[in-house]
This record gives structure tokens, sequence and C-alpha cells, in this order.
């Protein structure tokens, strides 16, 4: 078999089976979008039996193309882990910490920020089919494909009037994140919004926006295309930025729900009122570390951003762009820290911030990498949590903090 390779300013970079399951990953997402896009309002929006019982027709729709897309891999020892997938994974989940030993796993938040995607679509359609005494425009919305509601020209204005702008970083998507040997290897990340896919591997981290017709973006090598053709994300350093003072304590993080302010409060990374410097409490999780980068606006920097205790899948996807982040000076742009509180703090019955000895960061041995079999013990792998600062790698503020509290800068693992 010919081995394909990656060759991007004369050297070698991605190959092989890297590059295969790369296409396959991406190709995955665009399936599980068209798939969605062909469904009809009242199909997106009804509930089905899919996984926990009371999972929205968009949700189980994305998450099985996306399951049959990589259940595809003639018979490769893979593992794929989403909340749908635990009782799956937990029975296949490797035991040894070798790296070597254990499989190829995959990581996929099939739909982030489902709650907001399903508001748009309901505003989208009674924008287009308002409420009428005779009841016959409920009948045409529900009939209506939801193509025609996210691919409408206003659909990223009504996502940034409604939820939050810019939607590029906002968006509702989904992704997949790659760990093969106790590295990270990529992230692909697709925006049901604004159609732009971003992907994070060691050429680079660039992005393309889907046509509406789906025919810029070929099905063969579609990797090869977005690495040659797409807009480079950079990710600028707190100078390049001009951040000063405070910018440098503006940050992202979820506060929304019950236990998350204390949890947070309990890090000291922010003493005193730190709703100042809150610059969104109820964030996205794949897409939040492009708050890093330069599709964030100017006038509204952001310092640093937080898993708040949160499942992995809502960071998970963010270590490859750590690992492969450049800033306009071609320098490595991002450090990683992982909290750990000394109080133990649990969000249902699952330990919200993990020492060293329960991380998945090890950087104990002379070889460090991410160990996965640290949550052989988890029922539900999905479940595992974790809190981990991401800021600039100039960022005077955080650095000497991290120090501080001596919490680990793990960025040496990936």
């Amino acid at each position: 078999m010919c081995q394909r390779a990656l060759i991007y300013k004369g050297e070698l970079i991605m190959k092989g089976v890297e590059i295969k399951y790369a296409d396959v990953c991406i190709g995955a997402l665009f399936g599980a979008y068209r798939q969605l896009l062909q469904m009809t309002f009242g199909e997106a929006l009804s509930e089905t039996r899919y996984g926990k019982g009371d999972t929205k027709g968009f949700d189980a729709s994305v998450e099985s193309g996306i399951k049959k897309c990589l259940g595809d891999f003639n018979g490769e020892e893979i593992v794929l882990i989403t909340e749908e997938t635990d009782d799956v994974t937990s029975r296949v989940w490797p035991i040894d910490p070798n790296p070597k030993q254990q499989p190829k796993m995959f990581f996929s938040d099939p739909v982030d920020r489902s709650k907001y995607l399903e508001q748009i679509i309901n505003l989208m359609a009674k924008k287009l089919f308002p409420d009428d005494d005779s009841g016959e425009n409920a009948k045409k919305r529900s009939n209506i494909k939801v193509a025609e509601l996210l691919m409408h020209e206003d659909i990223v204005k009504l996502w940034d009037k409604e939820v939050d702008a810019p939607a590029s970083i906002t968006g509702a998507t989904a992704a997949i994140t790659y760990v093969n040997r106790g590295r990270v290897i990529f992230s692909v990340i697709l925006n049901f919004i604004t159609r732009d896919i971003y992907v994070a591997c060691d050429i680079g981290i660039k992005s393309v926006r889907i046509d509406k017709d789906f025919k810029n973006i070929p099905t063969k090598d579609p990797l090869e295309y977005i690495m040659r053709e797409g807009r480079e994300i950079v990710f600028p350093s707190a100078m390049e930025r001009s951040l000063v003072d405070d910018d440098l304590n503006n940050f992202v993080t979820f506060l929304g729900k019950d236990m998350y302010k204390e949890i947070f409060v309990e890090s000291g990374i922010v003493p005193g009122d730190y709703k100042k410097f809150i610059h969104h409490d109820r964030p996205g999780g794949p897409s939040r570390v492009l708050y890093l980068s330069d599709l964030q606006p100017k006038e509204a920097p952001v310092g640093f951003i937080l898993a708040n205790g949160e499942k992995i899948g809502e960071w998970m996807h963010w270590l490859p762009f750590v690992k492969f982040a450049r800033n306009f000076s071609g320098n490595p742009a991002l450090r990683l820290y992982e909290v750990s509180l000394k109080k133990a703090l649990f969000k249902n019955d699952i330990l919200v911030s993990t020492p060293p000895a329960y991380s998945i960061f090890n950087c104990r041995d002379e070889k460090k990498y991410i160990d996965v079999s640290i949550m052989k013990n988890h029922a539900q792998p999905s479940r595992f949590r974790s809190m981990l600062v991401i800021a600039s790698s100039d960022n005077e503020r955080i650095g000497p903090l991290m120090d501080r509290f001596e919490y680990r800068d793990v960025g040496m693992c990936l």
C-alpha cells in the first residue's frame, strides 16, 4: 500500500493513517451536517428514544451520522467517546497506562450548544412562517427543511442578535478530536451557523467556509484542500493584541448552572469581584479556544479561557489548538495549565478538579503524555471532568498566578 503524506513548506508533516483519519473525520462531520440539513423542522425538533430518551431529532441525527462514519474503519481498533456511547466505551476502555498499548481514541461532541441551535431554528422558522389564526403556517413550518433555515442569508445576523457574537466563535458546533499513543493528533470543528470548518493539526490551524452546495471542498483528500486553501487562524500574543492590565484578566468560562460559581471562586484565579472581567458565562465548549484567536474582535479582548470543572467533551477539542497554535511572529502561542483545587468538589459524584495522581496529563514520566487509562474506573468516561486554563504564552498575569498556586503547566503532555 502506498503511503500518502502531506508536504508543507518542503517538510513531511502528516502521513499515512493520520491523513486517512482526518479525512474520515472531516467527512463524518460533513455527512452529519448534510443529514441534519435534509431533516424537516418537525423531525429536527421532535423527541426521540435515542440515547437518554429525551434527545431531539437533530441531536440524534448528527451523532448517529458521526458514529456510522467512524464505525466504517474496516474493523480497526478504535474507541469513539460521546455521552451516548458510554455503555459501549466503558467496556472496552484501555486499562494499560502504556500509551503504545492504547487504542485510537476519538472524542466527539456531536452537537454543542444544542439548546441555542433549537432556539434559532424555531426563530427562523417563525420568521419565515409567522403564527396565523388558521394554523396553516404552523403546518408549513413543520415541513420546511432545516437547510432553508440554517442556510438563510440572515441566519448569522439572527444568531449574533439572539445568542452572542461573533457567530464564528459562538455558533453551535460538532467536533471530533483524535488521540493516539498519548498524543493529540488533530481536531476538526464544524460550525452549523457560519458553515466554517476548523482543522488544527501539525501543519497549522486553518478554516474554510463550506459553500451552500457543498461543492467547494472535495470529498477526496479534504484535509489536503483545507490546509492548502484555508484561512490561517492566528492566536496573537498579548503583546500583539496590546493587552494591558485588566485586559489580561478578561476571561470566558461556564458559570451558568448550580455549583460552577463555587468551583470558580475556589480556584482563586480571579480574586474579588470577578464579574467585571467575565466576557461570557455560558459559552460553547469545543469552539471556546477561538476566543483567543484573531476571530475575536479587538475591542473585546479575552485574556484567558477556563474549563470550569466541565466534562471532557467540552475541552478535549482545545488541546490540538494549544499544541499547534502560533502567533503572528510564528512562535508557540498558548499555554495550558491544570487547576488542582485543595478542596475536593464533586459534580454529579464526579471530581471536578483532578490532582496529578488522577489527571490524564502524565507529567511524571520522562516521556510526558496523555494517559486515557486514568479514566478506566469511570462507568461513564464522557463525564470525566477537569479544570484547565489556556492563555497567551506571554500573559504576564496568568503565568505567575499559576506558579503561585502551583497549578501545573501540562502543555508538554500534548
